[in-house]
């Protein structure tokens, strides 16, 4: 009955015409790709695969690092497998950042490996910084990523489909 008359609207993002960026304290090594991960560390956001993914892709592509921007209660668990994973060279912690529009500049595209989500945020800001995005096949994300049109999309939790969309990119 209401059908025709309901609109859905999504969360937005603002595009900065023309950002300006802070002088960063750190800077990044010349001659890389980095590829990132922006959001909470947590279970549910599947940063266990992102690490286990770049690790894979980096035996084959030295040139490749993985940045993970944010912080949360898996923290200590997380920067663990990535020791355990002796890839300590190639995956970066970066912490909490509140310019998230400098960090998606610095980096070729975004992973969003999440296994479970409401309607996220991070695909929206990618689109609007000009980046493209690679994200888990759950219902939310399908919503706001087509595979193949504005991303990629691979299996959920499934490693070896993750490292290979990210050596289609």
């Amino acid at each position: 009955m209401f059908s025709n008359i309901i609109n859905v609207i999504y969360n937005f993002v603002e595009k900065k015409e023309n950002p300006t960026f802070e002088i960063e304290s750190r800077s990044l090594e010349k001659g890389f790709y980095y590829i990132g991960y922006i959001g909470r560390l947590s279970k549910q956001k599947g940063v266990d695969v992102f690490i286990k993914a770049i690790n894979k892709v980096v035996k084959s592509n030295p040139k490749i690092k993985g940045l993970i921007i944010g912080d949360g209660e898996e923290r200590k668990k997380l920067e663990k497998l990535t020791n355990e994973l002796n890839a300590k060279k190639n995956i970066c912690f970066l912490g909490y950042q509140n310019n998230i529009d400098y960090w998606l500049n610095q980096i070729e595209f975004v992973i969003l490996p999440s296994r479970w989500e409401g309607l996220p945020l991070i695909p929206i800001e990618t689109f609007a910084n000009g980046k493209t995005i690679i994200v888990s096949n759950i219902p939310s994300n399908c919503e706001i990523v087509n595979d193949k049109y504005n991303g990629l999309i691979f299996k959920k939790d499934n490693v070896d489909d993750l490292v290979n969309k990210i050596k289609s990119m």
